[in-house]
């Protein structure tokens, strides 16, 4: 049965109203609560109030959840941000003060009915697509050192603490999930959703894994997203589409994008130019100044692309990324390399060292098909 977490300060059969102090409405109670906790991890929630949509309280705790939520702020367990926008932000929640900076125990259900829904909703949302169904079945198949992994976890902050150990104990209790998002298609699991200093501890048949990394990928993949008419003959396309994109696609393909652009910002902090690239260029509602006279070509088509919805971009990318890495690459290694194992990291992929020349000549061939050669780096988990 799932595991769920609350604060480890909280006895809610001390303070609930008599009508709800029962195993079926205290569960439902504590899911909710439970949630604030998991959301942040799945969907790596930076800001202070959770967003918890209508849909999955309605499916996971009950068609009247708002009566489990009232009493719970009525209570002051929780607190709402109050801001709500109608297909664009879900309302927030937060735990009240006194609830807050302390550490989460775990608790199992009482009952087996939110349980029930859960199980329903996990099976709803699983992708049936053979692929995916195959990305699935071998990440079940991933271990955890969980000793070490829990040494290393009680040495973080409280609020890492409640995320990180939320997370491995998923893996070490075979609480597997792998869903596609709405938007970009993009593929969640455990392993995208867990932090990459604890990848070292995971596993597959007692073998360590190894990363394979496309350098500069999420800019690589701008190109098929922006151009998907270019395929392999894109040389062809030199008058009609500029010496910015040839040279864009250049530095793209060697890695050396970031390099190229701090150069002529003056800009020395890599990370955080990194950061700002991809917040204020990619994702952002406009596109730098300097990018825009670097790569105008591009730039024009950025920002043809988010002038209805700046969020449009990122997830024509994510379609590209999926299209690529799971329905092109993963299938290719599904159908000729049945035996190896493999798990996404959204833009790169886990294996064990013996597979790692096959999996990167499949990602060669299947980016050439758009006339790319990205740069491939191994990385040690």
């Amino acid at each position: 049965m799932k595991r769920i977490y609350i604060p480890k300060n909280l006895e809610l059969s001390g303070i609930v109203d008599p009508e709800y102090n029962n195993a079926r409405d205290l569960d439902r109670l504590h899911y909710i609560i439970h949630l604030i906790y998991e959301q942040r991890i799945l969907y790596r929630v930076a800001e202070d109030y959770v967003p918890l949509k209508a849909i999955y309280l309605r499916n996971l705790i009950i068609r009247n959840y708002n009566d489990y939520v009232k009493l719970l702020i009525d209570k002051k367990v929780i607190e709402c941000d109050g801001h709500y926008q109608k297909s664009e932000k879900s309302l927030g929640y937060r735990l009240c003060a006194l609830y807050r900076g302390i550490k989460h125990k775990e608790i199992s259900f009482n009952t087996k009915c939110v349980q029930n829904n859960i199980d329903r909703w996990n099976k709803r949302r699983l992708p049936t697509t053979e692929v995916h169904l195959y990305l699935y079945s071998l990440l079940q198949q991933i271990e955890i050192n969980y000793d070490e992994a829990l040494n290393y976890v009680n040495e973080l902050s409280i609020e890492e603490y409640n995320n990180s150990k939320i997370a491995i104990d998923k893996f070490n209790n075979k609480e597997f999930f792998l869903y596609s998002d709405e938007f970009g298609n993009r593929v969640h699991t455990n392993i995208t959703n867990l932090k990459s200093i604890l990848r070292k501890y995971l596993s597959y048949k007692g073998e360590k894994l190894v990363n394979v990394d496309i350098v500069n990928s999420q800019p690589l993949l701008l190109i098929p997203s922006l151009f998907p008419s270019i395929r392999c003959t894109f040389d062809i396309y030199f008058d009609d589409i500029g010496m910015d994109l040839l040279k864009y696609k250049q530095l793209v393909e060697s890695g050396k994008l970031y390099d190229y652009m701090m150069e002529r910002s003056g800009e020395t902090d890599r990370a955080a130019f990194k950061e700002k690239f991809f917040r204020e260029t990619l994702f952002g509602r406009k596109t730098s100044k300097l990018f825009c006279s670097l790569f105008p070509t591009i730039a024009a088509e950025l920002m043809k692309i988010k002038s209805k919805d700046y969020r449009n971009l990122a997830r024509i990318m994510q379609r590209t990324e999926s299209k690529l890495m799971i329905t092109k690459i993963c299938g290719r290694l599904m159908q000729d390399y049945p035996d190896v194992f493999i798990a996404t990291i959204h833009d790169s992929i886990l294996t064990t060292q013996d597979n790692v020349s096959n999996i990167q000549n499949v990602i060669l061939e299947e980016f050439a098909e758009y006339g790319l050669s990205p740069t491939i780096r191994i990385e040690s988990t």
